[in-house]
């Protein structure tokens, strides 16, 4: 089997460890474009190297084993194959030519990183939106999520090695990359939603007694840390989820889960506690309601963020006549 250039070694080493120069960055692009394997050996390379960052903690890792390692997975690759057994692992040497490859580099990488770079280099990636925002995001299998204001997500720097985990709080609508033998799994407040090919919304603040789940396409099995058996929500559906008691009540879904990713404020009888909530959240302003009679009032409509500001919302309510409010900065009162 072929070895890769040295140079090359070099080159993808300190891209991994981003300490790559200019120059030497237009080398490895280059390098790149060359061949399709050639980027198949940089993708595997960095999969392993996260894999490493996250299975191995400083203090355990042996960094003379791992460039040991390197050097006899080198000398394995050199070593020639007898003739009758050439046809039988022709396939499967194709296969792991550059799995090899990137675990020798990923080795060396350790090695010459050193014990000092890894603390900082463990912790799980991770995404806040503050208040009156929302943020579009790619995960590395393909997955698109986008956040709503005052939510976060996170997951390990080896998703997608050996699972799919990611950590909601707050509001994203996702769109699954499926994959059947590796589901994806969102753990959140409470519960957790795992795929089964699907195109879906989670609303789970903390600060909300209640979680909401809309199911666009596909369906998703949902388990609260109650429930003993996992539910099945399909396309069409939505499950309220009573957060202190576990209790899953699933309806028909009232309305597109991304509708606010793309604008839209849709209310269906919801509660003026509610719509509070979905202001602050969209506009970043903060509400206080007065009256708990207030609170509990319910209305229907539905409003375009990109076109109408929180004041015109608010107005809209004033005009049914049951409710009143007073703006001071970005803090409303509601009466």
């Amino acid at each position: 089997m072929e070895q890769l250039d040295p140079h090359i070694e070099d080159l993808i080493i300190a891209y991994l460890s981003e300490t790559i120069s200019t120059e030497d960055n237009r080398q490895l692009n280059a390098w790149l474009q060359e061949n399709p394997a050639n980027r198949d050996i940089l993708r595997r390379c960095h999969e392993i190297w996260m894999t490493i960052k996250a299975e191995h903690q400083a203090t355990n890792y042996d960094w003379q084993a791992g460039f040991a390692k390197f050097n006899k997975r080198k000398q394995e690759q050199l070593r020639p194959v007898e003739p009758r057994k050439q046809r039988r692992i022709f396939g499967f040497v194709r296969y792991a030519a550059v799995l090899i490859i990137a675990v020798s580099l990923a080795a060396v990488l350790c090695y010459r990183q050193g014990r000092n770079s890894w603390m900082g280099q463990l912790a799980d990636a991770s995404m806040n939106v503050p208040m009156g925002s929302t943020m579009a995001l790619r995960l590395p299998d393909g997955t698109q999520v986008n956040l709503n204001g005052g939510s976060t997500l996170s997951y390990p720097q080896s998703f997608g090695l050996k699972s799919r985990k990611v950590k909601l709080s707050g509001e994203a609508y996702f769109t699954i990359v499926h994959h059947t033998d590796q589901p994806i799994e969102i753990l959140t407040s409470k519960m957790t939603v795992r795929d089964i090919g699907t195109k879906l919304n989670i609303t789970n603040y903390p600060e909300d007694s209640q979680a909401r789940i809309v199911i666009d396409e596909g369906s998703v099995e949902l388990k609260t840390e109650n429930d003993t058996q996992a539910s099945i929500i399909v396309a069409g559906q939505e499950a309220i989820i009573d957060k202190r008691s576990g209790h899953i009540t699933i309806l028909n879904k009232q309305s597109d889960g991304n509708a606010w990713s793309k604008g839209e404020l849709i209310f269906h009888n919801t509660t003026v506690a509610d719509i509070a909530k979905r202001l602050e959240r969209t506009y970043n302003i903060d509400i206080s309601i007065h009256h708990p009679a207030t609170a509990n009032k319910r209305f229907y409509g539905t409003f375009s963020t990109r076109e109408q500001s929180y004041t015109d919302i608010l107005q809209a309510l004033k005009e049914t006549g049951t409710l009143r409010y007073a703006i001071k900065g970005r803090h409303i009162d509601i009466y």
